[in-house]
């Protein structure tokens, strides 16, 4: 799930996402100790670039080695919560767009239109005190192609999301999404 923070104006972003391979099990034959378990096995690396135009808006660029995704993002906050509780949330849209570059063999992507996936969300988050946050993130996802005909192009999705600090350095978070697609 997205957080309704922005990056800071004039401020860049530099992130490295890492999901990690199988940690008590074999991978391509070498043993979980030998995978330094899973850290070495990784399923997808994503490098990340995002940039504060302003206090309120990001923008993004970034590259996953899964499918080779070239994704271009914004972060807008529409509302700020207040301390007074005048306005007891805040609101946040982001946007995504992903176009994979990847070899096609297959001749699936055989026009660049079905290349690209978009997804827009907006976050609804509610800071109630330093050690609890929660958000909610009505989702549409857009898959300008899918693979199985029983799968859909438009997907409907519901996110929530919480923040639980345990101490200054240490915070308990979780998100789950539904989805509304059969």
């Amino acid at each position: 799930a997205q957080t309704n923070e922005t990056v800071y104006k004039r401020t860049l972003d530099f992130r490295v996402g890492h999901r990690f391979g199988n940690m008590g099990k074999y991978t391509d034959g070498k043993s979980a100790a030998h995978t330094l378990y899973g850290l070495d096995a990784s399923t997808d690396i994503r490098i990340a670039f995002e940039y504060g135009i302003t206090n309120d808006l990001t923008v993004g660029f970034s590259r996953s080695k899964m499918k080779e995704n070239l994704e271009g993002l914004v972060k807008y906050r529409i509302l700020k919560q207040t301390t007074n509780n005048k306005m007891p949330v805040a609101v946040t849209f982001f946007g995504n767009a992903a176009f994979t570059p990847q070899k096609d063999n297959a001749g699936i992507f055989d026009k660049t239109t079905r290349r690209f996936n978009y997804i827009a969300q907006l976050i609804i988050a509610r800071k109630f005190n330093s050690w609890i946050s929660l958000e909610v993130l009505p989702t549409f996802n857009h898959r300008n192609y899918v693979f199985d005909k029983l799968d859909e192009n438009d997907i409907f999705a519901l996110g929530g999301a919480a923040r639980v600090r345990i101490t200054r350095s240490t915070c308990f978070v979780a998100d789950y999404f539904y989805n509304f697609s059969p």
